[in-house]
């Protein structure tokens, strides 16, 4: 019995820290995100820490900080930024989505 509850708390330990510990934790803003990144030593690790923020904040569906988090990467980092562009474009139409599926709301 000790043996089984050894190995699946040696299982279970590594793969709880890597699901909640080791992913890159979402910032407030994304002016905190931006502040943040400033105090990296290079731009390549600027800017994919920021694609990361800026892809967290999409998912957790906050638009406007994906999308200044995107652009800021796009204008001061990596103009080629694929990633930025796409989480950039993806937040953009679903902002616009939601604008319109309110509008259509409030004309009922």
């Amino acid at each position: 019995m000790k043996k089984i509850l050894s190995v699946f708390l040696l299982c279970c330990i590594p793969l709880m820290l890597i699901n909640n510990g080791c992913g890159v934790k979402k910032a407030d803003s994304s002016r905190e995100t931006i502040e943040t990144a400033k105090g990296m030593d290079s731009v390549e690790k600027q800017a994919d820490y920021l694609v990361k923020q800026a892809n967290a904040f999409y998912k957790s569906k906050e638009y406007k900080d994906a999308i200044n988090t995107a652009q800021y990467v796009i204008r001061n980092l990596d103009k080629e930024s694929s990633k930025a562009k796409e989480i950039m474009q993806k937040a953009k139409d679903d902002m616009a989505q939601a604008a319109r599926e309110k509008l259509k709301s409030l004309k009922k």
